[in-house]
This record gives C-alpha cells, sequence and structure tokens, in this order.
C-alpha cells in the first residue's frame, strides 16, 4: 500500500494565488471528523470548508475567511 501525504492548501480567492501548504496527519478515515465538504457548492470534488475550531486545531489564526478557499490534497 503506497503511503500518502495529506495537505490543506489555502488559496486568495480574488488571486487564486496559493498562500500556504501545511501537510497534515490526517489519517484517511479521520478526514470527516476536521474537515466537511463544502455544502455551498457540492458538486465540486475537493473543496472543503473548516469551521474556526477547525482551522485552530490545525494552528491557523487570524485570517479573513472572505478571501480564502481550502483544498485538502495528497500526494504520494
Amino acid at each position: 500500500m503506497k503511503e500518502l501525504e495529506r495537505y490543506i492548501e489555502i488559496y486568495n480567492n480574488f488571486t487564486e494565488e496559493l498562500l500556504v501548504r501545511i501537510k497534515v496527519n490526517i489519517a484517511q478515515g479521520d478526514i470527516k471528523k476536521h474537515i466537511s465538504v463544502d455544502i455551498d457548492d457540492p458538486f465540486i470534488f475537493g473543496v472543503y470548508q473548516l469551521s474556526n475550531e477547525n482551522l485552530s486545531n490545525l494552528g491557523i489564526t487570524n485570517y479573513d475567511e472572505e478571501y480564502l478557499s481550502f483544498f485538502l490534497t495528497s500526494e504520494g
């Protein structure tokens, strides 16, 4: 079995610039505990929303949520 590295990528909504890429240690089965599919756009695969609590748990603070998009990506 190939091991995957997972990342949260945070983009600026206006410029689509990748602002930060954070490696996270979230097991495949635990992803839904921390990150939920964006209910505003359920047809876009791979776009997620994170609550303030989720962000805090991941060490992300002091942000303007209006300008951010979050994606969970994997590499392996």
